[in-house]
């Protein structure tokens, strides 16, 4: 399993948001390692719960960041967090009701969308912030 390392890409020079980026990255390598090591099912779910809690909050502070900044492409910028919120929820659920779920599949998906997405679309709100004074 190839841990997600921090690098001046993953900065989107918005200090509380670089930091919490730094978070969910932990997060995810924590989940990766767990996989990888065979870590219990009970484990595993306290993790993508813990994932899932502060994604959504994450979100939440992105989000107020781009509404009282008037960032233009929040509209798109949101859709996509409530469809990344809900592909997580759905995989939560599914290992809490015993369903098969491919845990590496999930985590290989989310570290994709991890680094895409810091480096793509919240580059651009970064930028934009950081015009508007914000760091």
């Amino acid at each position: 399993m190839t841990v997600l390392t921090w690098n001046h890409a993953s900065s989107v020079g918005v200090r509380v948001l670089d930091q919490q980026h730094g978070i969910l990255l932990d997060t995810l390598n924590e989940l990766g390692v767990a996989i990888a090591s065979g870590a219990h099912a009970t484990v595993l779910s306290e993790i993508v719960a813990r994932l899932i809690d502060f994604t959504r909050r994450h979100f939440e502070t992105e989000e107020i960041l781009m509404e009282r900044f008037e960032y233009p492409e929040s509209e798109e910028h949101i859709s996509e967090h409530k469809r990344m919120l809900a592909q997580i929820a759905d995989a939560a659920r599914a290992m809490q009701h015993g369903e098969p779920l491919h845990l590496r599949t999930l985590t290989g998906f989310l570290r994709k969308w991890f680094v895409s997405h810091i480096e793509g679309a919240d580059h651009e709100y970064g930028e934009w912030l950081n015009r508007q004074g914000i760091d």
